[in-house]
């Protein structure tokens, strides 16, 4: 039985359609596979620290950097925007937790105020990305965090992943010694691709996460939000048609068919027992393919999950970096 308050939440974004443009760069989607291997190339980036606030005992950085994926993106997304919170004093680096968003999380409060602030209680920095398509970085021709094309939506989660790979291996080369990633919902998912494309070791802590886009947008709630006659206008087809093309894309990101982790032993799957968006049996799968992480529910929707979960969350992101320092130390001996 699914959340009664996801059923709600879908009967309104079905009203605000995802990809009501259609197909959008059809040359692009057929090539989806060659930039998958893309992600392997693990780019180095230059992020500009353009300014420093001073909030009691803590510090909020702002930077930005050109995305490594700048060449299929919109002009307003080519730069990406972090803010990273960190203490104001410490005599050492400490660990780093990159946050990616989750659908319809614009803007860095939400994280920072959820998440990020309660972490540096636990000495863990938090880097928190504006991903392309979003907030600052969202095309003037989009309504809200609704992607125009179906093409946009690969564009987006593709130029998260290498930014966020690029993130990793940035703070890993500064000098930090742990270097997780974490994300709720699709932050969940892409966190989870970072994890699995990065040659490094890198703890993922997916919160309500799929093992593919597939299961969210064919077989969850949000099916009903897509513009299913966009797309099949664009095929010149029906409305299966338009379903198997976005389902032979989407397959290509399935998590289960992609490498495991290296630091899969310290990453930990959070599924919600009455998800109607992210199915608990796509939380399985994940969670089975990536043999030696750690399982665990939550007692809640999808959307009940995203506000009144946060603590489990936190505590997840924890424990994963303590499992991971654990691995590190008896590695070393």
């Amino acid at each position: 039985m699914y959340s009664k308050i996801d059923k709600l939440a879908s009967s309104f974004t079905n009203r605000l359609k995802f990809f009501k443009k259609g197909i959008g760069d059809f040359t692009y989607l057929e090539s989806l596979q060659n930039e998958l291997e893309f992600f392997l190339s693990s780019p180095n980036i230059d992020i500009n620290w353009i300014k420093t606030q001073e909030i009691f005992s803590r510090k909020i950085l702002s930077g930005n950097f050109l995305s490594p994926y700048s060449h299929h993106l919109p002009e307003e997304s080519k730069i990406a925007y972090i803010k990273m919170l960190v203490p104001k004093n410490i005599p050492h680096k400490p660990f780093v937790c990159i946050h990616f968003a989750a659908t319809g999380d614009q803007g860095f409060s939400k994280r920072l105020l959820g998440l990020a602030l309660p972490l540096l209680k636990k000495k863990i920095i938090s880097v928190i990305l504006e991903i392309p398509y979003y907030g600052k970085r969202k095309p003037k021709t989009q309504f809200h965090v609704f992607v125009n094309t179906l093409s946009d939506f690969f564009k987006m989660a593709a130029g998260t992943i290498l930014e966020g790979i690029s993130l990793v291996n940035y703070f890993q080369k500064e000098g930090y010694p742990i270097v997780a990633v974490t994300g709720i919902s699709m932050g969940g998912i892409i966190a989870s691709y970072v994890g699995a494309f990065c040659r490094l070791r890198t703890p993922v802590i997916s919160c309500l996460g799929p093992h593919s886009p597939e299961s969210v947008f064919l077989k969850g709630m949000l099916s009903n939000s897509v513009a299913w006659q966009a797309i099949a206008k664009d095929l010149d087809g029906d409305i299966q048609t338009a379903r198997e093309y976005v389902r032979s894309r989407m397959i290509l990101y399935e998590l289960s068919s992609l490498p495991v982790p290296l630091a899969v032993n310290s990453s930990i799957v959070i599924g919600g027992t009455k998800d109607g968006y992210v199915l608990p049996e796509s939380v399985q799968r994940l969670h089975e393919h990536w043999k030696g992480s750690e399982l665990r529910w939550v007692k809640a929707g999808h959307v009940s999950g995203i506000f009144t979960k946060t603590k489990q969350f936190r505590k997840a992101i924890v424990d994963a970096f303590l499992k991971e320092e654990e691995i590190l130390a008896l590695t070393k001996n």
